[in-house]
């Protein structure tokens, strides 16, 4: 939704005839409206999604794909019961379902303006660069999310490097790729390393504590 937003706003990032981006957006947005697809199915056609699924299953197993096959049908069976549970209660708190979204909506379009606050802060001034920026951003997101590495590592950056020229100066773009990323990754990767580990500590000391024999 955010990037059909920004892309309405500022149709000009999609004027942008870089290979890597172009392919990179086209897998992406297929596999977002696939994953789409497949939920909605999983949660409101459970009988739809099954059948599709052992289709798959079967056709894997006929390519020698897939070796345990009862042992698939299982877990399918099990995600498709999670999804029946999940459609019964979307059909008796409707409301839940809409309020997910905008919780998730204006959580998504905070991570995206951390790019306009990197701009202000490297010295960038108005309001002028807020929706390009912010469209930059989406679509980002939307064609390196699909591209199997942990957290986009390195097409994130490669991506920011092609889209961002259109806003930053040559001179710029370097600093404004790592303070970006910085804040809107690397940093929240940091922080939950931390919390983590120290969770994991004080967790091992209080079963120690518990059961002295085991130190």
């Amino acid at each position: 939704v955010l990037a059909v937003v920004g892309v309405i706003i500022c149709p000009f990032v999609l004027k942008e005839d870089h290979l890597f981006f172009r392919i990179c957006l086209i897998i992406g947005t297929v596999c977002s409206a696939g994953l789409i697809t497949l939920c909605t199915l999983g949660i409101f056609w459970q009988s739809a999604i099954r059948r599709l699924c052992f289709f798959v299953i079967r056709v894997g197993c006929k390519l020698h794909l897939i070796r345990n096959r009862e042992a698939i049908e299982k877990k399918v069976d099990g995600l498709c019961n999670d999804y029946a549970e999940c459609a019964a209660l979307l059909k008796a708190h409707p409301l839940i379902s809409v309020k997910a979204f905008f919780l998730n909506l204006g959580q998504r379009a905070a991570y995206f303006i951390v790019s306009y606050t990197a701009f202000l802060a490297l010295g960038g001034h108005g309001f002028r660069a807020f929706f390009p920026l912010f469209a930059i951003q989406a679509l980002t997101t939307i064609a390196v999310y699909s591209i199997p590495l942990p957290g986009a590592v390195g097409a994130s950056e490669a991506m920011f490097l092609i889209l961002y020229a259109q806003v930053y100066a040559e001179d710029e773009l370097m600093a404004a790729m790592l303070l970006t990323r910085g804040l809107n990754y690397y940093i929240n990767v940091l922080f939950c390393a931390t919390v983590t580990m120290i969770y994991h500590i004080r967790l091992t000391h209080r079963q120690n504590a518990d059961n002295p024999l085991s130190a």
